[in-house]
């Protein structure tokens, strides 16, 4: 589940990936666990100074980007590119999306850790 730990600047977790212009941006360092990764409550934070845009992309983080982040997370373990299956090879540092539409983009790289995925994910200014 996401948290909504308000940060200014940069992120203090995860990728500082988000553009500037994004009206709100999250960040989290997520654990290699199972088939993908899991999250720590106190690993996250969000950017923005519009308390309406934090909430959306909490929610829409919550109500379902995130387990299809993780979903493909999965497929980049079974193909090796993110710390195999079962936690070998792989893991070439390497940005990937993980979802995005029009409204939200997800990103993740494990900068080469061998257990950690860096994640960032914001809200699209042009998001409807």
């Amino acid at each position: 589940m996401t948290t909504v730990t308000e940060t200014r600047g940069l992120l203090n977790w995860g990728m500082n990936v988000a553009p500037e212009e994004a009206p709100a941006a999250w960040g989290a360092r997520a654990i290699i666990e199972g088939a993908s990764f899991g999250l720590l409550h106190d690993r996250q934070g969000v950017r923005s100074d519009d308390n309406v845009a934090r909430q959306r992309l909490v929610a829409l983080l919550n109500g379902g980007v995130i387990r299809k982040a993780q979903g493909r997370v999965a497929e980049l373990r079974l193909d090796g590119t993110i710390c195999g299956p079962n936690g070998e090879g792989g893991d070439t540092p390497g940005s990937h999306v993980l979802y995005e539409d029009d409204a939200v983009k997800v990103m993740g790289d494990t900068h080469g850790s061998h257990g950690y995925l860096y994640l960032a994910a914001w809200l699209k200014t042009e998001a409807p």
